[in-house]
Formats: structure tokens, C-alpha cells, sequence
């Protein structure tokens, strides 16, 4: 006992009660107790004797929150330690994550860089995959379409198109007395064999040069026409005059919306069905009956009295170079109103005359 009425006892002798929570208390091997004197441990007299104290502990330092995951021990290796055992080996593991970022000193953490994992690439795999599929689809499904619409589509027979023509009253004596004009302008219909071989020649130079050749519909013609809308040439346009006669006679001739691709669809599977099922001089004849060639004339001969005052089957070559040539544009082609403009279309028609082989250079 010291001067302050305290037992001086070391470290090892000091009773340390019941461990806190979270601390684990190892108890060591019992030591054979230290002599005491009869007077007491301290010797002095008259003292209680102290029994043996075997509550000998050692503390060990708590785990703390703050220690990193990935720097702690595992379990099994702290257990094998205290134990005097050796720990068995621990398995793999995947690597520890990374610690957080640190904040910044306006409380936002910084972002850490992006891993470059899976999310980070493109999977070109999937992308040429959707790219065939694509393909495919635009090929497989308008050709689809196409049968099933080709199949189902009702193409008339020569002669059941009926268009109305002028009707002219004549007298006993061939004198003509009145003329009756339909509502869409002057119309005289003729055969085939009363339209001159050149004039049917110029309108096949002007509007479609492979006619006799082609299915009805010209994929060449198509592209032709899109470049030169492009790209500027020459003034072919890309529907075959089986086309033109569909748009005119059948299905009209909206050109803009939803109702222009429709009548183009519908205009490209009848025309195309029409030239497998109509002779190719059956359709040039009412495609030439029904055409417009502006002042009112409607048809090959009308048009033939209006400019020339004559009949279908007295016009020259250049004469029917000249109404191939009012096909595109009737009234602005007008001789009498751009007479610049129709002399370049007529040179066109008569230049393309000679590519067909209807007319040599020197003609």
C-alpha cells in the first residue's frame, strides 16, 4: 500500500471486469499463484490477505470504421492467429473495389474516370447485324409487296378504256354541220396504222427510246430522271409510256403526299402487268389517243389540226418531231409562246430520232 492508502499492483494484477462490447478478452494459461506473507501482501501488519487474482486479460485494440475493407484481415486468418493454429489459405478473390473518391471542399465528390468496361465499347457484332437486317428488309419487303400487289391487280383489255371524243354532225351530202367537244378538250381517236412510222418514232425518242424493249417500267429511266433533277442533263423523263398511260387513263396523276407514292405504286405495278399482257402497238395507240398536246388537243390527230391543220396522216418527220417534243410541257413548249424553247426540245427529239436509228445524221 502507498502513502495515499492505494495497493500498488502492476498491470497484470488489475481486475479488468467484463469486456466491452466488440472487444474479445483472451484468457491465458493460469499461473501458480506468488507466496503472500502471513502479515498480508504488503507486508504490513495487521493486513487482510488477498486471494490470488486470476482474471489476468489482455485488451485488444477495437476495429475501426474507418479502416479500409480491403485492408482488413480476413476473419479466418485473425481466428488461426489467436488460436496458434495455422490459417488455411484463402481462396481468390476479385480484387477490392477502389476507395471513394475524395470530396471536394464544396462537398461534391469528384467524379472518378470511366472504366473502360463493356458499357464503354460498341458491340459491331450487333451493329452489322442490324445493318444486314436492315438491308434486307428494304430488298425482301417492297419485292413482297410488289408480288402480292401484282397479283391482286386487275389490268382492262384493249378497248375497254373508254375516253370521249368529239362528236361531229354531218349532213346527207358529208358536209359537217356541228361539232360536240367533251368537257376535257378536243379528242379524235385513230389506229396504229394511220399514225405516221416517224411520228410514232419522234414520240419514242422523246419519251421513252426503248419502249418496244422495256417491262413497262424503266429502272434505268428512274435513276436517269434522278440525276438529272440532281445533277441537270438532258430532258428525258423517267416514266416509260406505258406509265404515262396508266397515270393518265387509270390512276391520275397526284403528285405530292401519301396519295403521289400510292398512285406511283399503283401506277408501277399496272404498267408493269399491262406491258406482259397488252401487245406494245396497242399501247403506244392509246397512249397517243389520250395524250395532251396543249391548244385543247387532246390525242395525236387533234393535236395534228390545231398546229398544222391537217390530217394524222399527212405529217412530216419534223412536224412530228414537233408534237413529240410538246409532250413534256404543251403549253409552255408552244411555238407560238417560247418559239427559243421548242426549237431546242425539236432538236433534242430529232437528235434522239438518230440514236434509236430512226434517222441517220444527214436526215
Amino acid at each position: 500500500m502507498n502513502n495515499e492508502g492505494r495497493h500498488d499492483r502492476s498491470a497484470d494484477d488489475a481486475p479488468t471486469g467484463r469486456p466491452a462490447d466488440g472487444v474479445s478478452a483472451v484468457r491465458p494459461a493460469r499461473r501458480p499463484p506468488r507466496p503472500e506473507s502471513a502479515t498480508g501482501r504488503s507486508g504490513g501488519p495487521g493486513a487482510r490477505p488477498l486471494p490470488p487474482d486470476d482474471r489476468r486479460t489482455s485488451v485488444l485494440p477495437p476495429v475501426r470504421d474507418e479502416v479500409p475493407p480491403h485492408l482488413r484481415d480476413p476473419i479466418d486468418v485473425v481466428k488461426a492467429a489467436l488460436d496458434g493454429t495455422p490459417a488455411k489459405k484463402a481462396p481468390a478473390t476479385k480484387a477490392a473495389a477502389p476507395p471513394a473518391p475524395p470530396r471536394r471542399p464544396g462537398g461534391r465528390s469528384k467524379a472518378a474516370p470511366r472504366p473502360e468496361g463493356r458499357r464503354g465499347r460498341v458491340n459491331w457484332r450487333w451493329v452489322r447485324r442490324g445493318i444486314v437486317a436492315a438491308a434486307i428488309a428494304m430488298i425482301v419487303l417492297p419485292i413482297i409487296t410488289f408480288a402480292m400487289a401484282y397479283m391482286i391487280v386487275e389490268v382492262p383489255r384493249p378497248g375497254d378504256i373508254r375516253t370521249n371524243q368529239v362528236s361531229t354532225i354531218l349532213a346527207s351530202d358529208g358536209s359537217e354541220l356541228a361539232k360536240i367537244v367533251p368537257p376535257e378538250g378536243n379528242r379524235i381517236d385513230v389506229t396504229i396504222d394511220q399514225i405516221p412510222v416517224q411520228v410514232r418514232n419522234a414520240v419514242m425518242a422523246a419519251e421513252d427510246r426503248d419502249f418496244y424493249s422495256n417491262p413497262g417500267f424503266s429502272i434505268t429511266g428512274f435513276l436517269r430522271a434522278i440525276k438529272n433533277n440532281l445533277f441537270g442533263g438532258d430532258l428525258q423523263g423517267g416514266s416509260t409510256i406505258t406509265q404515262q398511260y396508266v397515270k393518265n387513263a387509270l390512276v391520275g396523276s397526284e403528285r405530292s403526299g401519301l396519295g403521289g407514292l400510292l398512285r406511283k405504286a399503283k401506277e408501277l405495278v399496272i404498267s408493269t402487268k399491262m406491258a406482259g399482257q397488252w401487245p406494245k402497238d396497242e399501247v403506244l395507240q392509246s397512249y397517243l389517243n389520250i395524250i395532251y398536246f396543249g391548244r385543247g388537243s387532246y390525242g395525236v390527230a387533234a393535236a395534228s389540226k390545231a398546229y398544222f391543220d391537217k390530217r394524222v396522216e399527212d405529217l412530216t418527220v419534223a412536224e412530228g418531231a414537233l408534237l413529240a417534243a410538246l409532250i413534256q410541257q404543251p403549253s409552255g413548249l408552244d411555238p407560238a409562246v417560247d418559239p427559243e424553247g421548242a426549237r431546242e426540245r425539236w432538236n433534242w427529239v430529232l437528235d434522239g430520232m438518230v440514236e434509236i436509228g430512226a434517222l441517220t445524221p444527214q436526215e
